[in-house]
């Protein structure tokens, strides 16, 4: 397997725990983000964000594919 150099990155710091991100597994297969995971004490828990929340736009820009 071939990593480029920021691929090789986002997988150490996976391996060391390191928060990328605000720290949220996203899935957007129905055409919006939804958060299926909030990782405990990161921005977003901080936030108050919660699995099931639908990302409807980012700093004033829609998310949806419409």
């Amino acid at each position: 397997m071939f990593l480029t150099k920021e691929q090789k990155e986002v997988e150490r710091d996976v391996l060391d725990g390191t928060i990328i991100g605000i720290g949220v597994t996203v899935d957007a297969r129905n055409g919006s983000p939804t958060i299926i995971s909030v990782l405990n004490g990161s921005p977003a828990d901080r936030a108050g964000l919660r699995a099931g929340d639908v990302i409807v736009a980012v700093d004033g820009q829609r998310t949806d594919r419409s």
